[in-house]
C-alpha cells in the first residue's frame, strides 16, 4: 500500500535518518520506504532541511538517442519502425567492427 507523506513528514524522516547513524538502505528497510524515493526526496532538500525546487532538464521527446561506446546516434522525429530498425542495424555494424 502506498503512503502519501507531506513535506513536513519527509523533512522529519530525512532528519531522523541522519541522526540515526544508519545507512539509507537500512533506515528505509526499517521504515518500509523505497530507497530510491528516499534518495529523490533527499535530493530535493537543502542544508536546512526544507524542500527546494529542483530544475528538470529539458528533454526533447521528439527524438531517440542511441549510445554505444563512444558512438551516439540521434534519430529525429518523425521516424517509423523501419527507420529505427535500419539505425539499430547500422549501430550494430559499427559496434561489431
Amino acid at each position: 500500500m502506498r503512503i502519501k507523506r507531506g513535506k513536513e513528514e519527509w523533512v522529519a524522516l530525512l532528519r531522523e535518518q541522519k541522526e540515526s547513524g544508519k545507512s539509507i538502505t537500512e533506515y528505509c528497510k526499517e521504515k518500509g520506504i523505497q530507497p530510491n524515493l528516499f534518495y529523490r526526496k533527499a535530493k530535493m532538500t537543502n542544508e536546512s532541511g526544507t524542500f527546494v525546487k529542483v530544475p528538470v532538464p529539458s528533454t526533447d521527446y521528439r527524438s531517440i538517442k542511441i549510445r554505444t561506446g563512444t558512438v551516439t546516434v540521434i534519430v529525429p522525429w518523425p521516424f517509423s519502425n523501419e527507420d529505427i530498425i535500419q539505425v539499430l542495424q547500422c549501430v550494430r555494424e559499427v559496434a561489431d567492427a
